[in-house]
């Protein structure tokens, strides 16, 4: 069966839809059971909307159906997928949210040090890995869009990258800088600490939501994950990827 788009088949409609759907059964997740969130949500929602794709191919969805219901409840794929669908709407409303800091104003020379540093990293990580497969596509993404969460998440998304490509990168004659490390890492923990003030009780409302969310999803996903891996045992299985974030199994309660 050919695959649609994601665009197509999770649009924000839907999103939408399925967050004021859930939203009952996430509030009524007790906060002393809450999961701890994984660093990259968004790596988390994208790993399980393409399990639960996956799931609804057509040949899959019926051996799924045919699996023992006291083995693995039929409703699996269907939760996986709609609780990755109102987590990918509450990511755009925390986005939102967390745009309201935007309004901060920077003193002058910090941001032209900010800005400064995160344009002399990103001129030697490209200069060296613009052309890699591995690593172009995340580079290109850095500096695209405004805003001081962005830059500083730039910031430590290079100091990051250098650590990982130090061999590599010390190498450039001109533009690399060895304090550059520490002092993307010193800007951008300022830079969270002005937006921290400057957030609303949304932006938390929005964190409590997701990690409410994130506590459903990741039993659901490893019972999905755990039976799609042994239904395409013979090859394949490596399609139902572990949830980015999660090192073991998460047992229900």
């Amino acid at each position: 069966m050919a695959r649609t788009p994601a665009e197509t088949r999770h649009t924000p409609e839907l999103c939408a839809a399925a967050y004021e759907a859930l939203l009952p059964r996430f509030e009524a997740v007790d906060a002393a059971a809450l999961l701890p969130a994984p660093p990259d949500l968004r790596a988390v929602v994208r790993v399980a909307l393409d399990a639960a794709d996956l799931a609804d191919d057509d040949e899959l969805r019926a051996r799924f159906a045919r699996l023992p219901a006291e083995e693995f409840a039929p409703a699996v794929p269907e939760t996986v997928r709609e609780v990755g669908r109102a987590m990918r709407h509450m990511l755009l409303r925390r986005d939102a949210a967390e745009d309201q800091g935007s309004g901060v104003l920077l003193d002058e020379a910090f941001a032209t040090l900010a800005h400064d540093t995160r344009a002399r990293m990103l001129k030697v990580a490209l200069h060296y890995f613009e052309d890699d497969p591995a690593h172009a596509g995340e580079l290109k993404r850095i500096g695209r869009k405004k805003g001081h969460g962005q830059l500083r998440d730039d910031l430590e998304r290079l100091a990051g990258f250098y650590e990982a490509q130090r061999d590599v990168i010390e190498r450039d004659p001109k533009y690399y800088r060895e304090a550059d490390v520490a002092e993307a890492r010193r800007i951008a923990a300022e830079l969270t600490t002005l937006l921290k003030a400057a957030q609303s009780d949304e932006l938390s409302q929005w964190d409590v939501r997701l990690a409410q969310a994130h506590t459903v999803l990741a039993p659901a996903h490893e019972d999905l994950r755990a039976a799609g891996q042994f239904l395409l045992r013979s090859g394949g299985a490596e399609r139902f990827a572990a949830l980015p974030g999660v090192r073991r199994r998460v047992r229900k309660e």
